[in-house]
């Protein structure tokens, strides 16, 4: 019977306490738990099935480990594994009723060995309940989903090792039978290599809740003396518990009331197995011994009344799983696994329905890798083969201090029973994990820079490359249930965030241009010729761009609402629009050029240098959460992506673009637009893993309006049939890929989940986007050349040098693109109608939802690139920069001087 304080990888440890704070013992011995392969399995967690390993450990002196030959996975080098715990089929988990079953109850076909290129899957959870760890079928549906994660690999099978599936168990509900004498001894090994099974597998998920409350838990009833009178009973934890019946509860060895718990009729016996026994004549109990004595005196004129209480499914373990000892061991294996591998494959490790675990395992792998990388430069730097002070050392006393605070649970029955009738001279659970953490820092410290280790990171490099891509490809996320809910919520809203964004972005980046701006002058005086630009139009380009940012980087990080929190976004944005207009406007007059070539670069770069001060507009009590910590790193990683991806790539792909002649040249660049798209979203696939697919929206959303506006652009400077059946080829292969994502999450599914729904309203919820962003910017371009060619044309460099004939060949190539692209939407709306979706209604939910991330999105990106097109800002596409090479060149038009 595993127990929730162990988790999973005690699911024999299984304690009837469920990890109840005091000073039990465990039953692994202290050879079973030192002896263990911890240094050898963490350079072979993920490694190629096909490459030889030799894995070299030392503790008092080397030791040799068996060579991983072709055709094995890592978990074949312990047999004593494999001899004691079966592995269940992944898609068996999609058929398992509820409550699920034993693991001798389920059919043995459902079993499987892991081969050369199977994945296997550890399962880390906590139990609230004595006797099953999912009474409820709560934990099964989270766990379906999480499943659903894993990418399934033609080349091989996923197999599942979950405690209470993976171990004989000892009964639960009357009419099952008691572990065999063979079970039992499987069960007992298991006990003494259970936690390898982390170290061995390819990915570990870890559950954030114990479970749920049962049904009739907690009811209290009495009985007399006499009903108990053929009861057993058992001390647990600090409870008296009903065993059974005492004619058959100590028949089994392995199992104390196994026999008499599924001979119990509740006709006969008001009692019921697991019950607890709360007082005798309103005394409260606390062993069996008292318990017996008081029952004893009873007597026809003062009869006993026995209280109990109601426990269908045993002891309920009421600690936080974080405060477990056993569950932190099993997130510093995770950790110690990551560590051992670089963050890209440290990411595909860790699967948690919990933000709050994913970042803790994180936090801690990158404390591991860093004070292991700090040794590995000592160790070279002196020649010596550990340092004298280890950082990892000292990064283990921080474990073993955290480690002394946690709670470990009382013993269990099955353990109670094997101290009785075999060893009792037990180490406490508390040296046994430190005992496993110490020998692994030890041998992390002196083996991490070994030949063998960097051959085989290179090895699983080659090996996961294939892996990685199938994964980026065929791998969705989903939204979480919270989001799905406002999203249903959202969907029935006005269709005001449709005007929104449809009519404020073109006019706010007009706004520039309806200033009666001076022609530029080289020398000319500040307020005549370039006041307008100064204070009116170069503040107002920047202030609307740079407020992304802020916007932006508040929703990845999830920032706490507040009119506090606006002010001081807003004083940001104001700080640094103020900052980066008088840096411009200093330049100019030392350098006595205007305008300032490549304005919008220098702009750019000067401002992102100020991201880090964000941190100081969030609230002082976010700023405290460590966890809060790491999502405002991601968030600044973000925000800088958008830089270099949109704000710098972009426009010097459109500076080659300008620059080339032959057609093959213009295929190739414009292709690199959609490199730069998928880049940016696939820096937001990485961090949605650790803060949630909740986020990606705005990543696609920005991503695709960046790249639409620059191909607008593309067709409009550049131009030609090749480009724009290239383009319609891409947009086509795109929707085509969505479509089919879609049809495939449908196949080899044994029923319909909620996981499986989220998964497909992200799915339509990219595509719909894609989209949106497609025929809003196509529109809205047509739009703003329209206006730039009525609006003061010559300080505009799209469309003053073009001749009328030019200007109308422009614009009708632009409607013909806008008009293939409504024929594309038309054709994805009917597919997806076809499956059943609602697309308006999906779609309006999203841009409700997210409509101060996508407004402020779509404002900065208009506003940027028609800005880079505004003479004043110096954004030469030729970089020629006439005006600098030639003090007597006279302006036209646009960037163009003679």
């Amino acid at each position: 019977q595993a127990c929730g304080s162990k988790s999973m990888t005690t699911s024999a440890r299984s304690e009837s306490s469920c990890d109840m704070p005091c000073s039990s013992e465990d039953d692994s011995s202290p050879s079973s738990c030192t002896d263990v392969d911890i240094w050898g399995y963490c350079h072979q967690a993920s490694a190629s099935s096909g490459e030889s390993l030799r894995v070299l450990r030392q503790r008092r002196s080397f030791r040799l480990h068996a060579t991983l030959s072709s055709g094995q996975h890592p978990l074949t080098l312990h047999p004593d594994l494999l001899s004691c715990i079966q592995l269940l089929r992944k898609e068996a988990f999609f058929a398992l009723p509820s409550p699920m079953p034993r693991c001798q109850d389920v059919p043995a076909e459902l079993f499987g060995p892991p081969e050369q290129n199977d994945i296997v899957i550890a399962v880390s959870h906590a139990w609230r309940n004595q006797t099953h760890p999912d009474p409820c079928g709560c934990k099964l549906e989270v766990l379906q989903a999480l499943l659903e994660r894993v990418p399934n690999w033609d080349e091989g099978k996923a197999l599942v090792f979950f405690d209470f599936l993976s171990i004989p168990q000892r009964p639960f509900s009357a009419g099952q039978r008691a572990r065999t004498a063979e079970e039992s001894a499987r069960f007992r090994e298991a006990l003494r290599c259970m936690h390898n099974m982390y170290f061995f597998a390819d990915c570990i998920v870890h559950l954030g809740s114990s479970g749920e409350e049962v049904e009739g838990e907690g009811v209290e009833y009495t009985v007399s003396a006499s009903d108990l009178k053929d009861a057993a009973f058992n001390e647990v934890g600090g409870w008296v518990q009903v065993a059974g019946l005492e004619s058959e509860g100590q028949a089994d060895f392995a199992h104390p009331f196994a026999h008499c718990f599924c001979n119990v009729d509740s006709r006969v016996h008001p009692w019921a197995p697991f019950d607890r026994v709360l007082t005798v004549n309103g005394e409260e109990i606390r062993s069996v011994k008292q318990l017996q004595e008081r029952m004893s005196v009873e007597d026809e004129e003062a009869p006993c009344v026995v209280t109990l209480c109601r426990y269908p499914f045993g002891k309920v373990n009421l600690v936080p799983p974080d405060q477990r000892g056993w569950v932190f061991l099993e997130r510093f294996i995770t950790a110690v696994k990551c560590a051992m591998l670089d963050e890209d494959q440290a990411a595909e490790v860790v699967i948690s329905d919990s933000d709050y675990i994913r970042d803790q395992i994180d936090a801690y792998a990158d404390r591991l890798r860093q004070a292991a990388r700090s040794d590995e430069r000592h160790r070279l730097a002196d020649n010596v083969s550990a340092p004298p002070d280890s950082a990892l050392k000292r990064l283990l006393h921080e474990f073993l201090m955290e480690l002394s605070e946690k709670q470990f649970s009382a013993a269990s029955t099955d353990k109670l029973l094997i101290d009785t009738h075999a060893q009792k001279h037990q180490m406490p659970d508390s040296k046994i994990v430190a005992g496993i953490m110490e020998e692994f820092v030890e041998h992390l410290g002196e083996h991490w820079s070994d030949e063998a280790v960097r051959q085989q990171h290179l090895a699983d490099r080659r090996a996961t490359a294939w892996r990685a891509a199938r994964a980026y490809l065929l791998h969705w996320d989903h939204f979480s249930d919270d989001y799905m809910s406002r999203l249903d919520v959202a969907s029935t809203s006005a269709p005001g965030p449709f005007m929104k964004l449809a009519v404020l972005p073109p006019l706010l980046a007009l706004l520039c241009y309806l200033a009666p701006f001076a022609e530029p002058s080289e020398l000319g005086p500040l307020l005549n010729t370039q006041a307008l630009f100064w204070f009116y139009g170069d503040p107002l380009a920047a202030f609307v761009c740079w407020y992304l940012l802020p916007m932006f980087w508040s929703g990845i990080v999830r920032l706490q609402s507040s009119w506090m929190l606006e002010v001081k976004l807003f004083l940001w944005t104001l700080g640094v629009t103020s900052l980066v207009v008088c840096i411009s406007f200093a330049a100019s007059k030392a350098l006595g050029v205007f305008p300032v070539p490549l304005t919008a670069l220098i702009q750019t770069t000067v401002g992102a240098c100020f991201l880090p001060l964000l941190w100081w507009c969030a609230p002082w009590e976010q700023r405290a959460d460590p966890m809060f910590r790491l999502r405002t790193g991601y968030g600044f990683l973000a925000s800088l992506a958008i830089v270099v991806c949109f704000a710098m790539g972009l426009p010097f792909i459109t500076m080659a673009l300008v620059r080339t002649q032959q057609w093959w040249q213009h295929a190739l660049i414009v292709s690199c637009f959609l490199v730069v798209k998928l880049s940016f979203q696939r820096i937001g696939g990485e961090l949605s893993k650790r803060l949630g697919a909740d986020c990606m929206p705005c990543f696609i959303f920005l991503a695709k309006l960046c790249y639409e506006f620059n191909l607008c652009m593309a067709l409009s400077t550049r131009g030609g049939w090749f480009v724009f059946i290239e383009l319609v080829a891409f947009d086509a292969a795109e929707n085509l890929y969505h479509l089919w994502s879609l049809l495939r999450t449908d196949v080899g599914k044994v029923s319909d989940s909620t996981d499986t729904r989220a998964r497909q309203h992200y799915i339509v919820a990219t595509l719909l986007l894609h989209e949106c962003a497609e025929i809003f910017t196509l529109g809205q371009f047509i739009f703003e050349v329209f206006a730039l060619r009525v609006i003061q044309p010559k300080l505009n460099s799209l469309v003053c040098a073009a001749s009328q004939d030019e200007y109308y060949q422009m614009e009708l190539f632009l409607l013909f693109s806008f008009g293939v692209e409504l024929l594309i939407i038309s054709a994805n709306y009917c597919a997806l109608r076809l499956r059943g979706f609602k697309p308006l209604l999906l779609l309006r939910g999203l841009l409700a939802t997210n409509l101060p991330a996508f407004l402020a999105s779509a404002c900065a990106v208009h506003m940027y690139y028609i800005m880079c097109q505004h003479t004043h800002f110096g954004m030469d596409m030729t970089l020629n920069f006439k005006w600098l090479r030639d003090p007597g060149a006279q302006w036209q038009c646009g960037l163009e001087w003679i």
